[in-house]
């Protein structure tokens, strides 16, 4: 499928990435493309199809993601 990377660091007042994503989500989610959908933002999984813009969140994000996911189903699972 063909891909774009875009890249960018996070300094000053937010440097937690957790932060500018969730600010960037919203105004993500504000875009209509031309055709009229939505671009669809994936955290975990990966798109589907070239059909449609969406995006990925990768690299620092994934990892925080992935991590605070297990730490939660682990709590979980010990308190059952």
């Amino acid at each position: 499928m063909p891909v774009v990377y875009v890249t960018a660091d996070v300094a000053g007042a937010k440097e937690s990435p957790v932060y500018a994503i969730l600010e960037l989500r919203k105004k993500i989610d504000a875009i209509t493309m031309p055709e009229g959908y939505h671009i669809k933002q994936h955290t975990a999984s990966l798109p589907d199809s070239d059909r449609r813009f969406s995006m990925k969140w990768d690299g620092e994000w994934h990892i925080t993601y992935e991590v605070f996911r297990d730490l939660g189903i682990a709590f979980a699972w010990c308190w059952c």
